[in-house]
């Protein structure tokens, strides 16, 4: 059951129920309060992340380790995992599952696949991670979660064509409500490929803004959520 004084408390509105005298959620506005609250912590640079957590090697900045943590998921997928920073911030400490899918196809020094393992292994534990090492377009749906993922980041192939059929495959993981966030996307071309990719599955798109060079985007699917580059909400 819904704790209606944590929402209160959130200054989240409760719609009244039409045939009952129970408040209702909105789960979108419930979102919009948390994907908020996750990134004002971002900024001032808290979260619950270890320093060996934030000294982990890899291509995201603090704010976004921080943003991932805050976010809090029940159930994340990452596309591009490389050597877990992001995958380990968002996972670290906070009990939930995680699904990470990486080929090892760009930058690796051979050093990678070893290191995400180990990462996995120390700072997450491997039994609460899905590791698929397979491109995301050629993996077997039999791998991947189902209406299960909350939050999503996508740093995989940032071409335009490749960006926005991975986003399109993705889909069919997301939660109803859904964060998703695509990095770099200071990228050209490559906001609007992620955006297509949405769209074409049939998700609503509710809100997006920019986090670093992140977008983060709040989305629903058909029946499914919410989609994102790391910056603030508008």
């Amino acid at each position: 059951m819904a704790d209606h004084g944590l929402m209160r408390s959130a200054g989240v509105p409760l719609p009244v129920c039409a045939t009952c005298d129970l408040y209702e959620p909105d789960p979108i506005k419930l979102l919009i309060t948390r994907v908020a609250a996750a990134i004002a912590a971002a900024e001032r640079g808290e979260s619950s992340l270890s320093p060996e957590c934030l000294a982990l090697r890899g291509m995201s900045s603090p704010k976004v380790r921080h943003l991932l943590s805050a976010l809090r998921a029940t159930h994340y997928i990452e596309v591009g995992a490389w050597a877990g920073s992001t995958l380990v911030s968002a996972t670290h400490g906070q009990g939930n599952r995680a699904t990470a899918i990486e080929d090892f196809s760009q930058f690796n020094d051979g050093a990678v696949p070893a290191e995400l393992r180990r990462n996995i292994e120390s700072l997450i534990g491997s039994e609460r991670v899905k590791l698929v090492e397979q491109p995301i377009l050629t993996a077997p749906s039999m791998l991947l979660p189902h209406a299960e993922c909350d939050v999503c980041f996508y740093d995989g192939d940032h071409t335009l064509e490749g960006t926005r059929r991975a986003i399109e495959r993705l889909v069919p993981c997301l939660a109803e409500h859904a964060v998703v966030l695509i990095d770099d996307t200071n990228m050209v071309g490559v906001a609007d490929a992620a955006r297509e990719g949405l769209r074409a599955a049939g998700v609503t798109i509710h809100r997006k803004s920019t986090f670093g060079d992140c977008r983060y985007l709040l989305a629903r699917r058909p029946a499914f959520g919410w989609a994102a580059q790391p910056s603030r909400l508008p």
